[in-house]
């Protein structure tokens, strides 16, 4: 799953993962369970989240399970890294991007998770995140992807989610991805989301 905040990721994640009976992996329990412990730079948080959740993915692969990844998934060498990973592990890497088109809609899911179970590692400002995140970043590179918008019908999303998870997907060039796009501050902390340091 990728896609910006509030596209509705998490709950069609746990539809995945029924539909497989496969594990669902959450970027933000790692993260916040890393927050939560003492890790107080954002940036690196997140990539070591990331880092922990493709490890644990390759484990349960070779394991010979199914896994469903839930997280917004934005750092490109993470979408070619799962590639690369399913490619060697000798599964099928399905990708779906997760939008919202209805920005109301959007907004009020954000104040329902600020108000219910959001956890330590997940923004609480929309707008902060909008400015920080532009839209591109969240685009599969070089995969092929189904697009599912969240807000429009929730079982028509279900149903795409099914029939996408069914069909036999193209196989990606891993070798010809482009390396991670995305924007941080901090030169040190990029180096380490893309495994440099």
């Amino acid at each position: 799953m990728v896609g910006l905040p509030g596209t509705g990721k998490s709950g069609l994640a746990k539809f995945a993962g029924k539909e497989l009976h496969a594990p669902v992996l959450d970027k933000d329990v790692i993260k916040s369970a890393l927050v939560e412990r003492g890790e107080e730079d954002w940036n690196r948080s997140g990539s070591l989240a990331y880092t922990i959740l493709r490890d644990l993915a390759q484990h349960l692969l070779q394991q010979g399970f199914d896994v469903v990844v839930d997280s917004p998934g934005h750092y490109q060498r993470f979408q070619s890294d799962m590639a690369r990973i399913a490619d060697e592990e000798g599964s099928e890497m399905r990708l779906i991007e997760c939008v919202c088109g209805d920005d109301t809609v959007r907004r009020e899911r954000f104040e329902r998770r600020k108000q219910g179970d959001k956890m330590s590692a997940q923004h609480d400002d929309l707008d902060k995140v909008l400015d920080e995140v532009e839209r591109d970043d969240f685009l599969p590179e070089g995969l092929d992807a189904l697009k599912v918008d969240t807000c429009v019908d929730r079982e028509d999303a279900e149903e795409k989610v099914r029939a996408y998870l069914a069909d036999k997907p193209k196989i990606a060039d891993v070798g010809t991805l482009e390396p991670s796009t995305i924007k941080v501050e901090n030169e040190e902390a990029r180096a380490a989301a893309e495994g440099g340091g």
